[in-house]
Order: structure tokens, then C-alpha cells, then sequence
């Protein structure tokens, strides 16, 4: 289990921190900032017609929203305010040998996504020495500046989906993967 970890931790450095001029790494932290709200709905975000798929999709939405609000709130930060210091967006990724898509309904508009998804597949899946078929979850978290819409910070998490957990692991496994994905932003002072 441990060599799985290794290569999935190994082959998505690779995947999202190759030297591309692509794809930015920001590695800022919360020092300075006191607030954060979640992006807005992105309009333009792709929707089913298949009920029990939207269902689903609101669940996990909840789910890593209100990770991302108690990682905010457990380092101090207020959460939710229209004023706030920074937005933050996500982009969740599943991935397998053939194919990679996403979820960009709270990654906002012109955030590249879809570039994001491209070379998370052609490093991963494409380029992977990996002959089986695996499939993984990739996790991308973005933090920004409200006042001048820089982003401030960009981290990853991707990890091999090997069960379909209950839905009691499955909120334990965003809980951490949205710690482990934000912990290099929250400073210690």
C-alpha cells in the first residue's frame, strides 16, 4: 500500500510540477489575510441530466466545501463573508489510463481547467509508466487575492481510488485531502 502512495505522491509531482510555463505553482500563505469565501458557482460548469448523477455531484460539493470551510476556520480565518480576503477555488480530477476529466463548478471562469486537466492526463496518463489500469482522484486547490485577483497559492493532492468507500470514509478521505492540500498555506506565527 505504501509503494502505491509513493508512486501516486511521485507521478502527480511530476504531473503538476514539471517545469512548464503552464501551469502556475504559487506557493503563498495566509500571512496578512483574515477572511476567505468559497469562488463562485461557475456558470459555464458542465450539468447532467441524470438525477441521480446531479445528486451525487451536490453531495461531494458539500462535502469538499465544508472541509474547505473548517480548514479556513481551524487556522483562525473568518469564512464566508462577501468582503473577503481571498476566494477559494477547487478542481477535482478522476483519472484513469484512458481518460482524465473534471469538476470545475467551483474552480471559476478562466481558471484553466480544461489546460489543467490536458496536461494532468498527458503526464499521468499518457507519459505514465503504469501498464495497469489505475484510477486516481486529483485534488487542486486554488487561493486568491479578491482585491487583485492574483493567485496566491495553488497545491495538489492525488491519491489512487483502490474501494468505493462509505460515504463516513469518503468525508474523512476530503477532510484530509483538503488539510493535507492547504497545510503548506497556513502559517504558523
Amino acid at each position: 500500500m505504501k509503494a502505491i502512495q509513493y508512486l501516486t505522491a511521485l507521478t502527480l509531482a511530476t504531473v503538476l510540477g514539471a517545469c512548464s510555463p503552464g501551469v502556475d505553482l504559487p506557493k503563498g500563505t495566509s500571512k496578512g489575510y483574515s477572511s476567505a469565501r468559497l469562488i463562485a458557482h461557475n456558470p459555464d460548469a458542465e450539468v447532467t441530466d441524470d438525477p441521480v448523477a446531479v445528486a451525487k455531484e451536490k453531495k461531494f460539493h458539500k462535502s469538499f466545501q465544508k472541509a474547505l470551510k473548517n480548514e479556513f476556520t481551524d487556522h483562525g480565518m473568518k469564512y464566508g463573508a462577501k468582503d473577503a480576503d481571498l476566494k477559494v477555488a477547487y478542481l477535482v480530477m478522476i483519472q484513469n489510463n484512458a481518460i482524465t476529466f473534471h469538476y470545475n463548478d467551483y474552480f471559476g471562469q478562466g481558471r484553466n481547467a480544461d489546460k489543467l486537466a490536458d496536461f494532468a492526463h498527458q503526464k499521468g496518463a499518457i507519459e505514465s509508466k503504469r501498464d495497469e489500469f489505475f484510477e486516481r482522484v486529483i485534488l487542486v486547490v486554488d487561493v486568491i487575492d479578491t482585491k487583485t485577483n492574483e493567485l496566491v497559492f495553488r497545491n495538489h493532492y492525488a491519491k489512487d481510488i483502490v474501494d468505493v468507500p462509505s460515504d463516513a470514509q469518503r468525508t474523512q478521505r476530503i477532510n484530509a485531502a483538503i488539510k493535507e492540500t492547504l497545510a503548506p498555506f497556513f502559517v504558523k506565527e
